[in-house]
């Protein structure tokens, strides 16, 4: 049984349609890259796989569950999110904000404990926050803000972790630390995660597979080496590209081609 599955999945706002028949499946251990340009659906489909956009057709299951029917607290214990642009601006403390990921292991009887508090420090250890766990988050800079929104997800320590722009606002350092942290929780914990990402070639440095959707549709999912073609890419993205092989590794590197 796959982690996470969407199954003809149709969906949209008011009477806009925005997928159209999607379906896909994340497994544990797996990064799965979504590509598209703007407005393909990528983080329309984080919002149905994540259980905050019902369908109009189709269904989104998580460990077999239909996620838009389970109790939020439930839901909550099994799908970790970073919206786009979610950048923290309440007065609560770097370690309060990453301790909010744990609200949904709580309850009336039970109160933050030693394994909440390990998990907070581990999941701002992750994003290299730690040394500043006493401030505000205010005081951030809007990455580090960024990197806070990865560690209350972290936190969460749910099995699926949906990233929407994960590496936004990130200098090249940071985010070639979140992309280790990402497939460290994928590699070692036997997380899935679903990435929606600008960045064709970040895609092809940290995916296991890449899924490209245009116009709310799948036309492709596979491998990075087998999705991402300079004919396909050109095609998605309305925009001549061509894609050379790295030299180490021999990955895809996506490069504008010539204009028409």
């Amino acid at each position: 049984m796959a982690l996470l599955s969407l199954e003809s999945v149709v969906a949209g706002y008011g009477e806009r349609p925005v997928l159209d028949g999607v379906s896909l499946r994340v497994e544990r251990g797996e990064v799965v890259a979504l590509l598209g340009r703007n407005g393909a659906g990528k983080t329309t489909l984080l919002r149905v796989a994540a259980g905050l956009l019902r369908p109009r057709g189709g269904v989104a299951r998580v460990e077999g569950h239909d996620v838009a029917a389970l109790p939020a607290r439930r839901a909550a214990r099994l799908v970790a999110g970073v919206p786009q642009d979610d950048l923290v601006e309440a007065p609560f403390s770097v370690a309060e904000v990453a301790a909010m990921g744990r609200v949904a292991h709580l309850g009336p009887w039970r109160a933050e404990d030693d394994a909440d508090r390990v998990a907070v420090r581990a999941a701002l250890e992750a994003v290299d926050l730690a040394a500043v766990a006493g401030r505000l988050a205010t005081e951030l800079s809007g990455g580090e803000r960024r990197r806070l929104s990865l560690a209350r997800a972290l936190a969460q320590g749910a099995p699926l972790l949906l990233l929407d722009e994960p590496t936004a606002h990130l200098d090249l350092g940071h985010e070639a630390r979140l992309l280790a942290t990402v497939r460290h929780l994928a590699r070692d914990r036997g997380c899935g995660v679903l990435a929606a990402l600008h960045d064709v070639n970040l895609a092809a440095a940290v995916a296991d597979r890449v899924v490209l959707l245009d116009a709310g549709r799948v036309v492709a999912d596979g491998p990075p080496a087998t999705v991402l073609t300079a004919e396909r890419l050109s095609a998605a993205y309305a925009t001549p590209l061509r894609v050379l092989a790295d030299p180490e590794g021999g990955r895809p590197v996506v490069v504008p081609g010539a204009p028409r």
